[in-house]
């Protein structure tokens, strides 16, 4: 019971929220830059300073892909739905609150919630954990083969049915897209991979941008502009890059998105602001 008071708290902010933006948007004419994040937080992370500093335009829509918990399943059903309601409402507030601070930075900001869950293709990393079990008995091997087959049936289908969402998505804004940014998935997370591969024609039909995510972009170190570059396709040539100051931004997404601070998050944010700051690879 708890648990749909408070989604019903959750969801009714979300619906005001953008009643109010819908109004906001009725005698605004120009196009807005479209940013596909694979969670809550990654355009914050990722595109913070980059969005304050009206580089983006003034009018942005993000699309929050990955915005169903992956909180584990357990056998009580009541508790599931409780701990996965819980999580999904606090993000999503969370999410609102970072669009109504950049309300009062002049950045009219959308945040949409796709609603995927990244457990769907959880399977990939149940194959790659066992890819040395090549050297065990062959009925683990054949287990191992099994889960691969499983893996890539399930990656490809999931990939499809985003990339049909995502253009029905673009379909339904019509010619209100200016520019679409897109984690260039520094870290190599499956669903950062997955949302990269899933804009498909995207690149000849629309400027795109490819946004290094930040905190992966830590572990490239002082190269992090060249490794990254190679990460992109030739096409994306034109590089913008803009350095922020770390401890301000730590202190803001501590706020902001209480429930996501970690210590990690801490150090890789001093490192990047020291060295690269945020990099978008843009194809024109």
């Amino acid at each position: 019971m708890a648990a749909k008071k408070q989604g019903a708290g959750g969801f009714s902010h979300y619906y005001r929220f953008l009643t109010k933006w819908a109004s906001s948007q009725k005698l605004k004419a120009e196009k807005f830059t479209l940013i596909l994040s694979p969670h809550v937080d990654d355009a914050f992370l990722s595109l913070y300073s980059t969005i304050v500093s009206g580089a983006l335009g003034r009018n942005i829509v993000c699309v929050n892909v990955f915005s169903v918990s992956d909180s584990k399943v357990t056998t009580n059903t009541a508790t599931d739905f409780s701990a996965i309601a819980g999580t999904s409402i606090t993000r999503l507030k969370e999410e609102l609150e970072f669009a109504d601070h950049l309300q009062t930075k002049g950045v009219s900001y959308l945040p949409l919630f796709l609603g995927f869950n990244a457990e769907e293709i959880d399977l990939y990393y149940q194959f790659v954990a066992s890819r040395g079990a090549r050297l065990l008995p062959s009925k683990v091997m054949r287990a191992s083969a099994e889960r691969f087959l499983r893996s890539y049936a399930a990656r490809r289908a999931f990939r499809i049915r985003l990339r049909a969402t995502l253009d029905t998505l673009v379909e339904n804004f019509g010619s209100g897209v200016g520019s679409v940014l897109v984690p260039i998935a520094a870290g190599g997370s499956l669903d950062h991979l997955m949302l990269r591969q899933a804009i498909g024609t995207f690149p000849n039909r629309f400027k795109v941008g490819l946004y290094a995510d930040v905190p992966y972009t830590h572990e490239y170190g002082v190269d992090s502009i060249h490794a990254l570059h190679e990460k992109a396709t030739k096409e994306f040539t034109r590089v913008q890059q803009r350095k922020f100051d770390a401890g301000e931004r730590i202190r803001l997404f501590r706020k902001l998105y209480p429930s996501q601070y970690s210590k990690d998050i801490d150090l890789a944010l001093r490192s990047i602001g020291k060295s690269t700051g945020e990099v978008i690879f843009w194809n024109r």
